[in-house]
């Protein structure tokens, strides 16, 4: 909450160049609470690249999937700064004013970025169209790539345990959004088993078999009691994905693995509730 506190006095200055001394006083305050991270790695499993160079990618990436959102600014496997919000947000009047303030911060240029990232889904559709269009817009003015993350992706990225990792996302209707990876160590990156896919949690916890699995993910906290019941571990998470999509953009950009802007979609994997309500209307 202190967090969204700073993060709303930052959003009453119009712009970074004309900054009033209360917002001066917000902006030292929370780079005391951002600066803490400063240095640390975006995940336990950091891809190799030599973060000490000043030649390591500077990555910006945003995640509007749900409620829990955030916006995270790094070099190579290295947070710069970050911030994250859970207040439920109308993440379209926040996205581009989060962006600047962690700009803002460490006195960062969007002009001096190698590249974007963005969460695609699934999750929130007003939140998911937010975010792809506005990073999007960014690529298109900075001629940045723009690297496309699944939230299941990284979710899977957030462990920082070695097995078999199962993100596990609400979404409603009695159903979750799930997928299966495998780390080999706790710095590997996850390899996907089972693509994601919408379905009863459980009958998709029972599919599992006997292998224990570590679950992540919000819909851990509506079926926690599945999950032990089968045997599975729920890890500790706060949500936040920023980071973690920053840490799996960085392996797909120093791996090559970059699409066009312009080809980035969102990854739904399910038609939305006012979809399926019509639906459902049409066969009563």
């Amino acid at each position: 909450m202190l967090i969204t506190t700073l993060a709303h006095a930052r959003a009453r200055v119009p712009t970074c160049r004309h900054v009033d001394m209360a917002a001066r006083t917000a902006t030292l305050c929370y780079k005391q609470l951002t600066y803490r991270d400063m240095g640390r790695p975006l995940t336990a499993s950091p891809p190799t690249v030599d973060t000490a160079a000043s030649d390591a990618p500077l990555i910006l990436a945003a995640d509007t999937t749900s409620r829990r959102g955030g916006v995270c600014l790094s070099r190579g496997d290295r947070v710069i700064c970050e911030m994250n919000v859970d207040a439920g947000l109308t993440f379209s009047e926040k996205l581009l004013e989060m962006i600047d303030f962690v700009l803002y911060v460490p006195g960062i240029s969007l002009q001096a970025l190698n590249a974007l990232a963005v969460t695609t889904g699934p999750g929130s559709f007003t939140g998911l169209r937010v975010g792809i269009s506005t990073m999007k817009a960014l690529a298109l003015r900075t001629g940045c790539p723009l690297v496309g993350v699944t939230t299941l992706d990284a979710l899977a990225e957030s462990v920082a345990e070695a097995g078999r990792v199962a993100p596990f996302m609400d979404a409603r209707r009695r159903q979750i959004f799930a997928a299966l990876y495998e780390k080999k160590s706790p710095l590997a990156a996850p390899v996907l088993l089972r693509e994601g896919e919408a379905a009863p949690p459980d009958q998709w916890i029972a599919s599992l078999g006997q292998e224990q699995v570590k679950f992540v993910g919000d819909g851990t906290l509506v079926y926690r009691d599945l999950i032990e019941q089968a045997g599975h571990i729920v890890t500790n998470s706060d949500f936040f994905l920023a980071r973690a999509t920053a840490a799996a953009a960085l392996r797909r950009l120093c791996a090559g693995q970059i699409l066009p802007a312009d080809l980035l979609d969102a990854h739904y994997i399910r038609p939305s509730d006012a979809e399926l309500n019509r639906t459902e209307r049409k066969q009563e």
